[in-house]
């Protein structure tokens, strides 16, 4: 069977294209254009998705986690919204890429933020390029253009990749650690059998065995208010780890 990316997508991203016998042919023609083929729900690219976009990544037991998640942004740019539609149209000054997949996006003058489901590229033929955003639900506001906007991440989602396969972030690999608390994920440590995770005013412990995504795993808040004050912080010692917190320096 034969896949392949999206016309100057991201590997592994890949949809499945079609399947022949080498033993009768010995020749595939790839005549599908993109918008005939399903680049998000392939079982190929949820088992074998990117690396999330994120700034921080810890190894632990055989596998990276990501964390640090972009705060709110107000990037250059505005947008034009239509009622009962999923896609939001950005002026020339927008860039956006796949960074933003996943993430929240909210406009001028509408209290909800709506999910970012992928980065469309431009209609065929505009110049210059125009991007587009395709969200998960239909805006429900009335129509509106030359709106400013504001791009939520998610700050305590703490990103699993496989194991002895850094390449691989399956779509499921994932746990929130008490999400809307206001805090956000700074960093992490390995320490022996543990992984320290520091938020900007909480310390978490998460042990698990091989498959973290599989288990019920619920990391053990261990500090309410000794978190860390950034990701560049932390450092593996003989007995165990420190970071620096606003109190000093935090061991365990």
């Amino acid at each position: 069977c034969i896949y392949r990316t999206v016309l100057d997508g991201d590997f592994p991203v890949m949809a499945k294209v079609g399947c022949f016998d080498p033993s009768l042919s010995t020749l595939f023609v790839d005549d599908v254009a993109d918008a005939a083929l399903d680049f998000i729900n392939d079982g190929l690219s949820l088992l074998n998705g990117p690396m999330p976009c994120v700034p921080v990544v810890a190894e632990f037991r055989n596998r990276l986690f990501g964390m640090g998640d972009i705060p709110d942004l107000s990037p250059a740019g505005t947008v034009s919204v239509t009622t009962d539609s999923d896609i939001v149209v950005g002026d020339f000054d927008v860039e956006w890429d796949r960074c933003l997949e996943g993430k929240f996006i909210q406009v001028e003058g509408d209290c909800r933020t709506y999910e970012i489901d992928k980065v469309l590229p431009p209609d065929v033929g505009l110049s210059p390029s125009i991007g587009r955003l395709k969200l998960t639900d239909l805006y429900e506001n009335p129509s509106d253009t030359d709106l400013n906007y504001i791009i939520c991440g998610r700050p305590n989602r703490l990103y699993i990749s496989e194991p002895l396969e850094p390449e691989c972030w399956p779509a499921a690999n994932f746990l929130d650690i008490e999400s809307g608390d206001g805090d956000r994920l700074m960093g992490a440590v390995s320490n022996f059998n543990r992984l320290v995770i520091c938020k900007r005013n909480k310390t978490y412990v998460l042990t698990f065995n091989e498959q973290p995504a599989i288990e019920v795993v619920v990391p053990t808040r261990i500090s309410s208010d000794i978190g860390c004050i950034g990701p560049r912080t932390f450092a593996q010692i003989e007995s165990g780890s420190a970071w620096l917190s606003d109190r000093g320096i935090a061991m365990y």
